[in-house]
């Protein structure tokens, strides 16, 4: 549980329980199953923060009947 906490702090709560489990497997070397770290993670209270997706504008382009007035 304590490694699981120190990788939520150290990546300040952006990382969900898919990503930290993947940084305790390569990491720490600590063998452990996502499925295990999810419900630690719900016991603690630990949920990731979602971040809002960034609008693309699109570029307005002319058209034909545009272009000959």
């Amino acid at each position: 549980m304590t490694l699981i906490q120190e990788a939520y702090d150290k990546y300040e709560g952006i990382y969900g329980y898919r990503r930290i489990t993947i940084y305790l497997n390569h990491f720490k070397n600590a063998r452990v199953n996502h499925k295990c770290v999810y419900r630690l993670m719900k016991l603690m209270g630990l949920k990731s923060v979602i971040r809002r997706r960034r609008y693309h504008y699109k570029k307005v382009s002319l058209s034909t009947l545009q272009k000959m007035c």
